[in-house]
Order: C-alpha cells, then sequence, then structure tokens
C-alpha cells in the first residue's frame, strides 16, 4: 500500500467522538478569525493578531483530528538489520 493510499483511507475512515468535536471546534475558530481578519481596518490590533493565531490553531487542530482514525494503522513489514539468512 502506498502513502497517499494509506492516507486516503484514513483520511476518508470514521472518527472518533472526541476527535469529531475536536475538529468542529478547531472549524468553528477557523470561521471566527476568518471573519475577523476579513475587517482589520474596524478591529483592534491585537485582536487582529490574535485571530491569526486562532486560524493557525484551529486549522492544526482541524487537520490533525481529521486525519485520525478509529481503525489500527497497517504498518509495513521491516525487515531486520544486521541478520544474513544465509549464516
Amino acid at each position: 500500500m502506498n502513502t497517499l493510499e494509506a492516507l486516503n483511507k484514513g483520511w476518508q475512515s470514521p472518527k472518533p467522538p472526541l476527535f469529531q468535536k475536536i475538529r468542529n471546534i478547531g472549524l468553528i475558530l477557523v470561521s471566527i478569525a476568518g471573519a475577523i481578519l476579513a475587517l482589520p481596518d474596524v478591529i483592534p490590533e491585537i485582536i487582529v493578531t490574535a485571530a491569526g493565531y486562532a486560524l493557525a490553531v484551529g486549522s492544526s487542530l482541524s487537520v490533525i483530528a481529521q486525519a485520525t482514525s478509529e481503525e489500527k494503522p497497517v504498518l509495513p513489514k521491516s525487515r531486520k538489520k544486521g541478520v544474513d539468512s544465509k549464516s
């Protein structure tokens, strides 16, 4: 299984309820921060700065929560290093 297929499968698999809530909180943060950043002249600079950080945090939360899945990951079998099968 190649890496992109594994990522796609994990992205589309069912999510645990906690991570669904975390994803939704991240999306709400991104929405509010985007609305604040759309009007930087009306809002004080410190709030605009905080909205920039909220945008970064919210997007990170959403992506990480979306990438988790309830299924156990399929790890590739690794070869033991230093062991020679011809001995």
